[in-house]
C-alpha cells in the first residue's frame, strides 16, 4: 500500500466552481471570506458526514426492525396487507411502544422529536447540504438514544464504534492546518 501525504483543499484552485458558487459561498461566509480556510471547511463538513453515516444506518435498521417486529406480534409477516391494520394518524399504536421497550419514563412526543429530527439531519446529509452549524453532540447523543431505546446493546454499538468525536477533535486541525482524513 502506497502512502501519500493528504491533499490540502486549499491548494486546489478549481474546488469553489467545482462545488458551486452558491455551495461554496455557504463555507466562505463562515469563514469571513477566507478561501483557504472555507475549501478546508467543506472537506471537513464532508468528513463529518461520513462519520454520521454509520450511527444512521444502525438507527434505522434497528428502529424499523423493532417496529416491524412489534407490528406483526400475533399477526402474518406481511401484517401491513391486513384488513384490520389502520395505519392512520388519529388511531393510537400501542404496538409501537412495544418496539421500544427501553423507553423508560421518556414520553412518546420526545421519542417522536427525536426521530424526526435525525430524519430531517439525515435528509441533510443525503442532500450533501452544510452540518458544521448542526447541533453534533445532541445529534451523536440522540441516535445513541434511540437505538438504546430499542436495546441498550444497540446503543452500545453506536456509542463504542461512532468516529464523530474523533471527526470533531480534529475540526481546528483540519481547517486550520488543512489535514483531513477522508
Amino acid at each position: 500500500m502506497i502512502s501519500r501525504s493528504p491533499v490540502d483543499p486549499s491548494a486546489l484552485p478549481n474546488l469553489p466552481s467545482l462545488l458551486s458558487e452558491p455551495r461554496f459561498a455557504t463555507y466562505l461566509d463562515h469563514c469571513e471570506g477566507h478561501a483557504d480556510h472555507a475549501a478546508r471547511l467543506y472537506v471537513w463538513n464532508v468528513e463529518l458526514t461520513a462519520a454520521f453515516w454509520g450511527p444512521i444506518s444502525i438507527v434505522e435498521v434497528v428502529v424499523r426492525n423493532s417496529v416491524h417486529d412489534a407490528m406483526r406480534m400475533n399477526r402474518a409477516d406481511d401484517w401491513w396487507n391486513l384488513p384490520t391494520v389502520r395505519l392512520m394518524r388519529r388511531e393510537r399504536q400501542p404496538r409501537v411502544e412495544k418496539a421500544f421497550p427501553f423507553l423508560g419514563g421518556r414520553r412518546r412526543k420526545q421519542l417522536h422529536r427525536e426521530l424526526d429530527d435525525v430524519r430531517r439531519f439525515r435528509n441533510r446529509l443525503a442532500h450533501h447540504e452544510p452540518i458544521f452549524r448542526a447541533p453534533i453532540e445532541r445529534l451523536r447523543d440522540d441516535l445513541i438514544g434511540i437505538a438504546g431505546y430499542v436495546h441498550p446493546e444497540a446503543a452500545r454499538l453506536i456509542s463504542e464504534c461512532q468516529r464523530i468525536d474523533q471527526v470533531l477533535a480534529r475540526k481546528h486541525e483540519a481547517i486550520r492546518r488543512g489535514k483531513s482524513s477522508l
